[in-house]
């Protein structure tokens, strides 16, 4: 089929930085009050419309109208950009609130032809701009409006927009665009390390205390030993920090280098290391924590119930197949029952990944096998297992 540009009006308008919210008239009577949740189903904070200020209980005029869904921002009254989302939806959990949020609407999802302007003098509204307005949109990002943390295009006609669907995220008749930040200078004073379970080290950096987006930020990622190389960051380099994605902190600009650290031995079994572009590697198989994390991530799939990294730490484990012969035994629950101990079996054993991974580290596979056929007939031997087990316990 041949594709055609096809062209709709649209609205601009800031995008409001509070909780997404929903709310539903039928027949021009309040219904319900909800967040966006997933996009189609969400908490239901109906019984906490008294926190906010602004929406009314009916709506005149609207009788003929089934189903009302007019969707917009919970925000606070106080006309800065300091309380974000997430204070805002506690603050809706609490039964009294001395301080008032407000409902500012933004659009409405049933497909009808009303418009905001209809419902303007029973919500406080935010101005909408056209797209011809280049000096009110300039204005928009100039001066970032309270409560805003960039703007929307939206398409002008509710029914077109509707009819366009949605995500479980957003409409597809909508696009925003959020404001970037300028970033953050700050200085790196340490250099911390981690290992993966594949020993490769990771470094993160330590620097001063900075606020961004509403959160402290101590540490930035620095991806691996190649960056810190090629970036020369060590310590008292000077740096500019933002967050990508609005959630991990990363150096987007350098404004002093400084030497990077050299590191000749792991941090944690003190063996020597070699630099393997991008990543310093720890040349010890058995350093005790790069096989605790391997461990821990064999662990983590299992996806046992009640099996944290705690416990994980309690019962010590020296390699994977330990790991396995320690939970067989059951001493890392108290009065563990029979049929917890044979589902932990099952779930070990009857996993394809996990049985390929048991015979690459050497146990046999006429042992496996056995163990499945087993599982199938529910026949177990429990001391089998665990003596076939001890006989591998240094794999």
């Amino acid at each position: 089929k041949q594709k055609k540009k096809v062209q709709f009006p649209c609205n601009i308008q800031p995008k409001l930085d509070g909780c997404a919210c929903s709310i539903i008239y039928r027949y021009g009577i309040l219904d319900s009050i909800s967040l966006r949740g997933n996009g189609h189903y969400g908490e239901d904070i109906t019984h906490h419309m008294e926190n906010i200020q602004n929406i009314p209980i009916n709506i005149p005029n609207m009788d003929n109208i089934e189903i009302l869904d007019i969707r917009g921002e919970i925000v606070h009254q106080i006309q800065d950009n300091t309380i974000n989302r997430n204070q805002i939806a506690g603050m809706l959990n609490r039964k009294k609130l001395t301080e008032m949020l407000e409902f500012i609407p933004y659009g409405i999802s049933t497909p009808h032809q009303l418009t905001l302007n209809n419902i303007r003098e029973y919500f406080k509204v935010i101005d909408t701009y056209t797209i011809s307005e280049e000096q009110e949109i300039y204005n928009i990002i100039s001066k970032q409006l309270p409560n805003t943390d960039g703007f929307v295009c939206r398409i002008k006609d509710n029914e077109i927009f509707h009819n366009l669907g949605y995500t479980d995220r957003f409409p597809h008749g909508a696009i925003a665009l959020k404001f970037s930040s300028p970033g953050t200078i700050t200085t790196i004073r340490n250099i911390i390390w981690s290992i993966n379970r594949s020993n490769e080290l990771i470094p993160v950096g330590e620097v001063d205390n900075i606020i961004i987006g509403h959160t402290n930020i101590k540490k930035v990622f620095v991806y691996n030993y190649n960056y810190l190389l090629e970036k020369q960051i060590g310590l008292g380099a000077i740096i500019k920090v933002n967050k990508t994605g609005d959630v991990i902190p990363i150096v987007t600009e350098i404004l002093e280098t400084t030497k990077p650290p050299e590191i000749n031995h792991c941090m944690f079994c003190n063996h020597i290391v070699t630099f393997k572009t991008p990543h310093l590697i720890c040349e010890n198989i058995y350093c005790h924590q790069g096989n605790f994390e391997r461990i821990l991530f064999f662990a983590k799939s299992l996806d046992i119930n009640g099996l944290s990294t705690s416990i994980i730490k309690k019962i010590k484990p020296l390699t994977i197949l330990d790991f396995i012969h320690k939970l067989l035994e059951g001493d890392w629950v108290e009065n563990i029952r029979e049929k917890q101990l044979y589902s932990t079996i099952k779930c070990i054993f009857n996993n394809n990944l996990l049985f390929s991974g048991l015979l690459g580290l050497g146990v046999k596979p006429q042992f496996l096998k056995q163990i499945r056929k087993n599982l199938e007939n529910k026949e177990l031997n429990i001391e089998n297992i665990l003596s076939e087990l001890h006989k591998n316990d240094k794999i």
